[in-house]
C-alpha cells in the first residue's frame, strides 16, 4: 500500500480532538469562550482512571480528559509529567477517527509501522464503543472509534 493513503483507503473520518486537562470544569469555562457547549456530563471511565467530557463548537467535537485518581495510574499520566509539559494545564494529544471494521483497520495500520499502545476496549463516554489507541512515530497518537 503506498504511504499515505492508509486513511482514505480505510474511510476514516475525524470524530474528535481529545485534550488533557487538569480541571475539567475550569477547562470547559474557557472553551466556552471560545464558543463551545457542553455535548455531555462528564463521565467517569473508572477502568482507564480518567473523567471524560465533550465539547462542542458546530461541526468539531473536542473531549477533554482529566485524571480521576491521582494516586491510581491513567494513560495520560505522561502528558502531565515534568519532561512533556506544556504551557498551561492543558494540552490536544490525540485525534479521534472513526472506522469501519476496527481490528481491520488497525491490522492495516500496523503495516503503516503503526503500533497499539492500547488495545480494543468498550468506551463507556462513547455509547461503549470500542475504541484502540495506536501511535506512530512521525505523527503521535490516534484513536480510533468502531462505527
Amino acid at each position: 500500500m503506498e504511504q499515505g493513503n492508509v486513511f482514505s483507503v480505510l474511510n476514516c473520518q475525524v470524530h474528535h480532538v481529545g485534550y488533557a486537562v487538569h480541571d475539567i470544569e475550569r477547562a470547559g469555562k474557557i472553551f466556552t469562550l471560545l464558543n463551545f457547549q457542553k455535548e455531555s456530563s462528564v463521565t467517569k471511565d473508572v477502568i482507564r482512571n480518567i473523567n471524560i467530557q465533550f465539547w462542542r463548537n458546530q461541526t468539531t467535537l473536542i473531549e477533554l480528559i482529566s485524571i480521576l485518581d491521582g494516586s491510581q495510574k491513567s494513560p495520560v499520566d505522561f502528558l502531565f509529567k515534568k519532561k512533556c509539559s506544556f504551557p498551561g494545564n492543558g494540552m490536544p494529544y490525540h485525534i479521534c477517527y472513526v472506522v469501519d471494521g476496527l481490528e481491520q483497520t488497525i491490522n492495516q495500520l500496523k503495516k503503516e509501522k503503526f503500533f497499539v499502545i492500547q488495545p480494543p476496549m468498550q468506551a463507556p463516554a462513547l455509547e461503549n464503543r470500542h475504541v484502540a489507541f495506536l501511535v506512530h512515530n512521525d505523527i503521535g497518537m490516534i484513536e480510533l472509534l468502531e462505527k
